[in-house]
């Protein structure tokens, strides 16, 4: 899965409490080690103190196609479990 697409699947997760602090924080720690060159964003979350300070950054990331594909990919994983 792409890392933009990943952001904006977090963002939601983040919103609707799928996700918290500590979560967003081990998945970027985890993709920082992946790359030589880490985008600026991930180390921003790695180091977030709280909720607020991850969904500004996600919300920074803002891009209409990555979160209308965030939203398609989230509605699948929840439609398998009902």
């Amino acid at each position: 899965m792409k890392l933009n697409l990943r952001t904006k699947i977090l963002e939601f997760e983040v919103l609707n409490g799928m996700a918290n602090v500590q979560d967003v924080i081990s998945w970027a720690d985890q993709e920082i080690l992946k790359n030589e060159y880490p985008p600026v964003s991930l180390c921003d979350l790695s180091i977030s103190k709280d909720e607020v300070d991850i969904l500004r950054i996600l919300e920074s990331l803002d891009n209409k196609d990555l979160e209308n594909n965030a939203f398609e990919y989230i509605g699948k994983i929840l439609s398998k479990k009902i």
